[in-house]
């Protein structure tokens, strides 16, 4: 059985996504030093390259959603 859902279901779906890692991305950039931090207190090596490389893949996975960012932001959720 395959239903069809309305075109603005999907937009506000991908519109809710994006924004989701776009502010997440947003606030891993303004608190840089927080959550570099904190990754240093769990034991990650090279915390503030780890801090750079989500920063990139949430905010590229929200600005490029149809290409390269999807892929980054799957990948992202499925080593969290």
């Amino acid at each position: 059985m395959h239903i069809q859902l309305p075109l603005w279901f999907l937009v506000v779906g991908r519109i809710l996504f994006v924004s989701y890692f776009m502010a997440m991305g947003t606030s891993h950039l303004l608190k840089f030093q927080e959550h570099s931090a904190h990754l240093a207190r769990k034991g990650v090596p090279l915390p503030r390259a780890a801090t750079i490389l989500t920063v990139i893949m949430m905010v590229g996975g929200g600005v490029w959603f149809y290409s390269i960012g999807t892929r980054a932001l799957e990948r992202f959720c499925c080593l969290a």
